[in-house]
């Protein structure tokens, strides 16, 4: 199995970021130099240290939170298709009132004001049949694991247990 670093150390960012329409940037000339630099680092990355792998894991909360359209998601899907043959999509789904208290709470954190958190908020977030109708049609329904982000839902009530579990991934 392959976690790959140039994406990102821990949260794989960079592939939702380097995904996301041009239109969307303020500043596409340089997002887009950005974008090939990192493409390039994936893909050598990719082709260095993928002998012998059997599955490549990727993970970013920005997925969901940076990719709303087909063609985005299409994205990525492109930039992984070279090195994957299947899918698995988990995708956890928070009570969405719960979700919107932790998104302001990053706002904050990230030094937002209060008062701006409802101009930030997109819609796109809490839609989640729209999400999972939108990621179906990009990675086929079969890839899709909508799992429910909430104490009693997961297994052993434990969000690494429960991804294990769901991603079908042989972790011990």
């Amino acid at each position: 199995m392959l976690y790959p670093s140039s994406p990102g150390a821990r949260n794989h960012t960079l592939l939702a970021e380097c995904s996301i329409d041009p239109e969307r940037e303020a500043a596409a000339g340089a997002a887009e130099h950005r974008k090939r630099l990192f493409r390039e680092a994936f893909a050598s990355e990719l082709s260095r240290d993928a002998g012998g792998m059997e599955y490549l894991l990727v993970s970013s909360e920005l997925f969901h939170a940076r990719l709303w359209n087909a063609g985005e998601i299409e994205r990525l899907k492109a930039l992984l298709e070279p090195w994957c043959s299947s899918w698995r999509i988990v995708f956890y789904m928070r009570r969405q009132d719960r979700y919107a208290t932790s998104l302001h709470s990053t706002y904050l954190r990230r030094g937002g004001g209060s008062d701006a958190i409802l101009e930030t908020l997109n819609p796109h977030h809490f839609m989640y049949g729209h999400v999972l109708e939108l990621w179906s049609g990009v990675f086929g329904a079969g890839a899709m694991v909508p799992r429910v982000f909430e104490h009693g839902a997961l297994v052993d009530d434990d969000i690494v247990a429960d991804f294990v579990a769901a991603s079908g991934l042989p972790l011990p």
